[in-house]
């Protein structure tokens, strides 16, 4: 017998540590759906047997309430002292559940979509799905312990996510009225030779529909000095007219159905009065984020502060409103995980498969995340350096640009982490390098 074994054969022995006492609680699994709750626990009982409890409710106040409470009060008749839900992320029909459960003082927690997805064959050997059988085998993964936190979100971070997600759904209303009038633009003004810029960030634009809806036919058939004319008491350019002008006299070469005319008109007059109520709106939504991001700074629970070159206050709050508080999360890597920016690994034998994100997390942080970053990449950028580097290395451009991300938000959790003030230098130095720097510097 080998006395001396190698590493590859060494015995590793661990220890792993409940984040809960599983002798002390009653877990109670809920399968979701938007009008009704299946809930399910099991009581281990002396004769080797499991005492099962199933109730089949509606997803409404009282009958949650009435449940909880016999749970509660089946957990106390076998000498439990929690009680605690389990339940999937379903986009939003859990929080009903989630909310009472805590207001009654019970724990909560969440379980991985795709884990119970996977489990459920194992569990049963087949790939059926109901909502009977969803919550045994969501029991099953609660007694491998592998659970989730379920985080409460206080104020002001909960009001802080809800303006950031209000504030993307402004955000692609936007887009989606930008994308109509472009398609009507086309029809109607198709010689139209500005640029996007000029359309929906140039005040030029919003004059142009005031005084005209943006009608070549009706420009045109007020000629040329009068168009010119009126163009200039709306303070519109001399050159940008007469750019105008000629725009519109090719545009109507078309001679396009007078009724289809006048209602391509009243489509752009309203999608502009649209964008513009959508831009006003995003406008008042960034600057309560800002507020609440004040007011998180003020009251020490945010350390973060807004450093030109790296973060402003809006995406700071952006950031933040998808995160909640950095102090959450133990290591930077259970915040990667968070965003879905963890990386994916495919390895059996020889076969060495490609790292790719898992995108099991908030797409919303990923997407904020590379707003962020996008323009700190630029070549006397703060990651200027690193990301060009990379690409002249053969990286594709936008794997260079989540590994940045991934940096970005390490960076971000060290920074909230940490006493020290933001330094450039700290960001592209380990700890160690950089400890003994400012050491040799205070000797």
């Amino acid at each position: 017998m080998n006395q001396n074994p190698t590493p590859n054969n060494a015995m590793n022995v661990s220890l792993r540590f409940h984040t809960h006492n599983p002798n002390s609680t009653l877990s109670v699994t809920a399968d979701v759906g938007k009008d009704d709750l299946h809930l399910h626990t099991q009581i281990p009982l002396s004769q080797g047997a499991d005492k099962v409890v199933e109730l089949h409710i509606a997803n409404r106040n009282r009958p949650i309430q009435a449940a909880l409470a016999q749970y509660a009060q089946l957990a106390q008749e076998h000498r439990l002292e929690q009680l605690r839900l389990v339940c999937e992320p379903t986009g939003g029909y859990e929080r009903r559940l989630l909310r009472l459960a805590r207001q009654a003082g019970h724990q909560t927690a969440y379980l991985n979509t795709e884990s119970v997805k996977q489990l459920r064959v194992v569990e049963s050997n087949d790939s059926t799905k109901s909502d009977e059988k969803d919550p045994r085998t969501m029991f099953l993964l609660v007694k491998l312990g592998k659970t989730l936190t379920h985080r409460s979100l206080s104020e002001p971070w909960l009001a802080l996510r809800e303006w950031g997600m209000h504030y993307s759904d402004l955000e692609a209303q936007a887009v989606a009225i930008r994308g109509r009038l472009h398609r009507v633009l086309m029809e109607l003004f198709c010689e139209l030779s500005f640029k996007v810029d000029f359309l929906f960030r140039s005040p030029t634009a919003l004059k142009v529909v005031q005084a005209y809806g943006l009608n070549p036919y009706r420009m045109v058939q007020d000629g040329q000095t009068r168009c010119l004319t009126r163009l200039k008491r709306a303070q519109i350019r001399r050159d940008t007219a007469q750019r105008l002008w000629a725009d519109a006299q090719r545009s109507v070469l078309q001679q396009l159905p007078q009724a289809h005319i006048e209602l391509l008109e009243l489509r752009l007059r309203e999608g502009y009065a649209d964008y513009q109520r959508c831009r006003e709106r995003m406008d008042h939504a960034r600057q309560r984020m800002v507020g609440l991001l004040h007011q998180l700074q003020h009251s020490g629970q945010v350390k973060l502060r807004a450093v030109a070159g790296v973060i402003n206050e809006f995406l700071l709050a952006r950031i933040l409103g998808e995160t909640g508080p950095l102090k959450d999360f133990d290591h930077w890597r259970q915040l990667l995980r968070y965003g879905g920016f963890n990386l994916r690994l495919r390895e059996s034998g020889q076969y060495k498969g490609y790292r790719r994100l898992s995108k099991k997390g908030r797409a919303g942080l990923r997407k904020v995340t590379m707003q962020a970053v996008l323009p700190r990449v630029r070549k006397q950028d703060l990651f200027g350096e690193e990301y060009h580097r990379r690409k002249a290395k053969g990286v594709p451009g936008q794997k260079a640009l989540v590994t940045i991300a991934r940096k970005y938000l390490k960076m971000l959790w060290g920074w909230e982490h940490s006493s020290h003030a933001f330094d450039r230098e700290r960001v592209f130095v380990d700890l160690a390098r950089w400890s003994a720097a400012h050491q040799a510097l205070a000797a």
